[in-house]
């Protein structure tokens, strides 16, 4: 098992300097590939993870934190980006619940809807996924409403926020719309 670790942690320690080092490029000209921005993605999902099981009310705010950045990459970079930072935060939420295959479906869902949709609007795309988990979590578990209503508390947020930090993000995210921005600095600098 030690060895098996040992193995592990190479690749881990890779994704997460590359990572690091990404940040550090984070508004500046600079303009991230894809696997650039999946290494910041999951360094944040594994800081979400890191929260562990603190809650309030019988909530857990990792989950209500991990649905509100699933839900903002996907709606800033689509559908792909959101499905993809859903599985990552679906594996490392799911190996400290103990339930990675549900973790998994439900996060990666949130990211694929809400990205699918975000060309309605902020409340048609959650909106969205609320519908789609609802029917997930009736077929997969007895349906509880303190998941349900972390996600909704995870949609009120992402609904109140504001619209700037949505678009830094998708500027980000989005290269093309970044070469526009940065065009548009330079000529009028």
């Amino acid at each position: 098992i030690a060895l098996v670790n040992t193995v592990v942690i190479i690749p881990i320690y890779y994704v997460i300097r590359y990572g690091i080092r990404c940040i550090e490029d984070f508004n500046t000209n600079y303009f991230f590939s894809s696997e650039e921005i999946i290494s910041i993605g999951l360094i944040i999902c594994l800081a979400i993870s890191g929260i562990g099981d603190l809650g309030f009310f019988n909530l857990e705010i990792r989950n209500i934190v991990a649905y509100i950045v699933v839900i903002a990459i996907a709606y800033a970079g689509g559908a792909s980006y959101g499905t993809a930072i859903g599985v990552a935060m679906g594996i490392l939420t799911g190996i400290s619940s103990g339930n990675m295959m549900e973790e998994i479906t439900l996060y990666s869902t949130a990211g694929l809807i809400s990205g699918i949709f975000k060309d309605t609007g902020r409340f048609f795309s959650f909106l969205s996924y609320v519908v789609m988990y609802f029917a997930i979590a009736m077929y997969s578990r007895d349906l509880s409403i303190a998941p349900l209503i972390e996600v909704v508390l995870a949609g009120v947020i992402f609904l109140l926020t504001p619209k700037r930090v949505l678009e830094v993000l998708e500027l980000e995210i989005d290269g093309d719309k970044k070469k526009v921005e940065c065009n548009e600095r330079e000529i009028s600098e």
